[in-house]
């Protein structure tokens, strides 16, 4: 299981890369990086302490993009540690996030997609992680060189794997007392809304919105924004809010406790791939 959904996504992330004789084929990748350190003498007075942090993200897409069809690849990973003084080293950030929708353009409102989504990260490859395959109808609300705005609503299958032996395991079914699930399965709906906007050559803001409702009850919700601001031509400014919320039936919602927030600024070089 640990090896399974990245050779999936880097499959048909390259898969996509295979057609670059098709000038149809739209790449777009920046590579990011950032270090502190901060050093104090023994008779420093102030709270400050000896620290450092380092981190590392990628953001990846290609596209293909012609009447009949869209095909969306789409790759986020992050990483990142962080050292202070008397105490050990924890990882900050980490994130692996591959994406890839294909769409068959028929009318305005006709527009059938299927999709696969893994989620995961670097620490412990795989466990925790999240697939889900679906397929649905999707609508482009807005498409200019500035501006994309669509949504869909389908039907996705999920399937998460958590082998945490002490704690909450996101696949442990509470109805079993004496035993920890590793492996658990959901079926639901699902609404999907992508907004991007393109402010000017150095200024974009990415926003999309899942929404998972199960079949047999419970619910998902993730919104994640990102907003890049180019400095320069190695420096970049970035901004991420993250938003997710997790309605479990079998336990009583404190609302709006329950709702969890993200909000990461990253200044740092910056390299664009493609």
């Amino acid at each position: 299981m640990k090896r399974l959904s990245l050779p999936v996504a880097v499959i048909v992330f390259l898969s996509s890369l295979s057609f670059a004789a098709d000038s149809a084929w739209k790449y777009k990748g920046i590579f990011s990086a950032n270090i502190t350190a901060t050093s104090v003498s023994n008779n420093w007075s102030g709270a400050e302490q000896d620290s450092r942090s380092w981190g590392v993200k990628l953001d990846a897409a290609a596209e293909r993009d012609v009447a009949s069809s869209n095909w969306l690849n789409t790759l986020r990973e992050e990483y990142g540690r962080t050292k202070n003084t008397g105490s050990e080293e924890q990882t900050s950030a980490d994130l692996i996030y591959f994406n890839s929708i294909y769409t068959k353009k028929m009318s305005i409102y006709v527009n059938p997609y299927a999709g696969f989504l893994a989620d995961t990260q670097h620490d412990k490859f795989a466990d925790p992680v999240t697939l889900t395959e679906s397929f649905g109808n999707g609508i482009w609300i807005k498409s200019t060189p500035e501006q994309q705005l669509k949504t869909r609503v389908g039907v996705a299958f999920k399937q998460y794997y958590d082998s945490k032996k002490n704690g909450v395991s996101k696949a442990d079914d509470p109805g079993t007392l004496n035993k920890i699930e590793k492996w658990k399965t959901s079926t639901g709906g699902e609404w999907i809304t992508n907004y991007d906007l393109l402010v000017n050559k150095d200024v974009k803001f990415a926003s999309e919105a899942n929404v998972f409702s199960a079949f047999d009850g419970g619910a998902t919700l993730r919104w994640d924004n990102n907003l890049y601001v180019k400095l320069s031509s190695i420096l970049t400014l970035q901004l991420n809010y993250l938003v997710r919320y997790n309605y479990d039936k079998n336990i009583k919602p404190v609302w709006p406790k329950d709702v969890e927030e993200r909000l990461t600024i990253g200044l740092g070089l910056s390299y664009n791939l493609f």
